[in-house]
């Protein structure tokens, strides 16, 4: 109600979020090239009832999602040649806050180091620490906009490339 609204303390939520990323495969490498698969997680509208930028994050995640189990199934021919970073961008509607955060903390080394018991060819384990950089970095896809769910009678896909 009216009432309800001119009596609280606040008017805004206030911004945050948490972004997710995790590997396609359990062993990433150094030594490896980084492919950088992204989808945001949010978006925002000015109307209660209106949210057509809903639709937005949902088909991207639907298609991330549709990735990863894709790709789920050639991870033994993909973990020697290339590591996958899945990565969930949230507050991408309000300045990009997701994605300007991921690439603060990777320019500022930010990212957890973690320790990766590499099997070698003589049966021997090797441990080796990783952390996320980007100096390996060489692609990145990013899944948006990729269905207008409920807008129009046009059940066509739209990929942009540039």
């Amino acid at each position: 109600s009216i009432q309800h609204t001119l009596e609280s303390n606040y008017f805004c939520d206030p911004l945050g979020g948490a972004n997710y990323f995790g590997f396609l495969s359990q062993q990433p490498s150094n030594d490896l090239q980084t492919v950088l698969i992204t989808a945001r997680m949010d978006s925002f509208s000015l109307f209660e009832y209106f949210t057509p930028g809903a639709n937005e994050p949902v088909s991207s995640l639907i298609g991330l999602l549709s990735l990863v189990d894709m790709l789920s199934e050639r991870r033994s021919d993909l973990d020697n040649r290339v590591n996958i970073l899945f990565t969930l961008f949230d507050n991408e509607a309000f300045g990009y806050g997701g994605s300007s955060r991921f690439v603060r903390d990777l320019a500022e080394n930010r990212f957890p180091t973690f320790d990766i018991n590499r099997l070698l060819p003589n049966g021997t384990k090797q441990k080796e620490k990783f952390q996320l950089s980007g100096q390996n970095m060489t692609t990145l896809i990013e899944l948006s906009q990729l269905g207008s769910i409920g807008l129009s009678n046009n059940d066509h896909l739209f990929i942009h490339k540039d």
